[in-house]
């Protein structure tokens, strides 16, 4: 008898602590669906706008290289495009960080920077078995975006000494409607350092070629208004 009773409150217990994380969780994104649907949030309009550009710390982590052409000088791959800014407008008292995955309505509500592929020929965002997408927001305000594309990127090849020649193939990321007044795009540092901010395939995955380590560079291109 007193084996049963224990059964059960212990029971009674896990069930009434379920009840007040889920209702928690709830009020967090309630919060939040507040502060994106009121009239003061405009996602067309960046974080801190007028004044200093957001930061925008890039990140790729490259799973595949494939379909490597020297007669349409392109080559494909598939990889993660993760990005982090801060957005204070999306600030929110909780003690841990709100997951916006696929299919969430709210995804569309968040002021996402505009980047794009300067070299690519064709792009695909993953669908299967939901769109690839997702966004996780912290409570001091702080986003980070993570999809996963496969692209076809353009490489100018130069093959005067093909087969054992040496290319130096491209991935350009820019944003597409905000100057560097808006925006400001960078590599992503630990520690002080860019050298983690992209990650390759491992040397088996690509046979008949040497992958070296990549070089991250960061250049303002000027454009005619």
């Amino acid at each position: 008898m007193i084996s049963n009773v224990t059964q059960n409150l212990f029971g009674l217990l896990v069930f009434l602590a379920t009840i007040v994380i889920t209702k928690t969780e709830g009020r967090t994104l309630d919060v939040l669906n507040d502060k994106l649907s009121s009239s003061e949030y405009d996602t067309q309009e960046r974080p801190n706008a007028g004044g200093p550009p957001v930061n925008v710390s890039v990140e790729l982590y490259i799973t595949s290289i494939h379909s490597i052409s020297e007669i349409s000088m392109d080559y494909g791959a598939t990889m993660y495009l993760m990005m982090r800014w801060f957005d204070p407008r999306i600030s929110f008292e909780s003690p841990d960080p709100i997951d916006l995955r696929s299919g969430s309505k709210l995804q569309k509500l968040i002021w996402t920077p505009d980047l794009y592929f300067v070299n690519v020929k064709q792009a695909e965002l993953h669908q299967v078995t939901e769109t690839n997408k997702q966004i996780r927001i912290f409570p001091d305000g702080h986003v980070t975006s993570d999809i996963r594309v496969t692209l076809v990127l353009i490489c100018h090849m130069h093959l005067h000494r093909f087969p054992m020649d040496k290319q130096l193939c491209h991935i350009e990321m820019e944003s597409f409607s905000y100057s560097i007044k808006d925006v400001h795009l960078k590599w992503l540092t630990v520690n002080g350092s860019d050298s983690h901010a992209v990650s390759l395939p491992s040397h088996d995955s690509l046979p008949g070629f040497i992958l070296e380590r990549p070089n991250m560079t960061v250049e303002t291109p000027l454009y005619p208004m």
